[in-house]
């Protein structure tokens, strides 16, 4: 006779398996070489890390969008509408010669 199944265990291997799967793929494609993106790396001894200063690239509508499309709302504590917080940040930013879409 088999024994029975705990439903413990039964759960157990249905939310860990899949789990286990998915953990797995990456390295599967890494080993398999489906990932490779040396292409896209800079030389060793190159800074790729982006730079802070200068103009920045988004606008604060662009940055707007970006709040909007990420589902983000109005924070409540904050007294200023969050458009007008891009605005001056972004003001601010130019006005120190740093780059306000990444500072």
């Amino acid at each position: 006779m088999r024994p029975k199944r705990s439903v413990c265990a039964v759960l157990a291997a249905a939310l860990l398996l899949p789990a286990g799967c998915v953990a797995t793929v990456p390295f599967l494609a890494l080993a398999g070489g489906g990932i490779d993106g040396s292409e896209n790396c800079p030389p060793a001894g190159v800074d790729s890390s982006p730079n802070i200063l200068g103009p920045s690239t988004l606008s604060a509508a662009e940055l707007q969008l970006w709040w909007v499309t990420t589902f983000r709302t109005q924070p409540e504590k904050l007294g200023t509408p969050i458009d007008d917080l891009f605005h001056a940040y972004l003001s601010e930013a130019d006005a120190e010669g740093v780059r306000g879409d990444i500072a």
